[in-house]
């Protein structure tokens, strides 16, 4: 099914034109120089100019046997690049990774089109492409990937023993206080002696408090 227009980026270049149309298994690019990894990806049925993104280098074509040539500039964005064997524009087909594998036992997985491959990672996206994984069951194993509602579980849980260990002092202290001002009251409670009795269980509360934080 073809899909729409698409602007597709190339090294210092890129392409207009039509994805959607067709499925590719390849293989084994280290024989030609390229990595050594299997792919699944989507290919153009066609090839299309292939135009500067404005930083494509501008060769010195005045020079034929120079093998590189010189570089004498860049072309500017929108422009037509040219080979640098025979300085001419050229063309190329569009082609998409949609699941890479490497080819190492170190070697990574991409999975999605536009994803980055890394050494053992399992990428779903890229540095500007951000994917989420969906449908995951809660983790058995200790390697296994813990999931968003047991990390909400486990950071509440240990949220709500430190506000129980917290909240039973400041209970306790404030039946003593409520003891002690009654007792104070009667006798005026304006003298120093009333108001050592009612530091003494703060007092007491911060001995607590540097325990349990022990």
């Amino acid at each position: 099914m073809p899909g729409g227009l698409i602007r597709h980026g190339l090294e210092n270049t890129f392409v207009y034109g039509v994805i959607g149309q067709s499925w590719r298994v390849e293989a084994n690019q280290s024989i030609n120089g390229g990595d050594n990894y299997f792919y699944f990806n989507q290919q153009s049925l066609e090839d299309y100019l292939v135009y500067s993104d404005g930083t494509a280098p501008d060769y010195d074509c005045s020079t034929p046997s120079s093998d590189p040539k010189p570089v004498i500039g860049v072309i500017p964005e929108g422009v037509p690049a040219e080979d640098e064997i025979f300085c001419q524009t050229y063309r190329s087909y569009i082609q998409r990774d949609a699941v890479v594998t490497g080819g190492t036992a170190n070697s990574g997985v991409a999975v999605g089109i536009g994803s980055t491959i890394a050494d053992g990672q399992v990428s779903l996206g890229s540095a500007e492409l951000k994917r989420r994984l969906v449908h995951v069951a809660n983790a058995i194993a200790e390697s296994d990937v813990l999931i968003k509602e047991q990390l909400d579980l486990g950071l509440f849980q240990e949220q709500l023993t430190r506000l129980n260990e917290v909240e039973s002092p400041v209970n306790m202290a404030e039946k003593e206080l409520e003891v002690l001002e009654a007792a104070v009251k009667p006798k005026g409670g304006g003298g120093a002696a009333g108001w050592l009795m009612l530091l003494l269980p703060l007092a007491a509360f911060k001995l607590r408090n540097r325990k349990l934080n022990s």
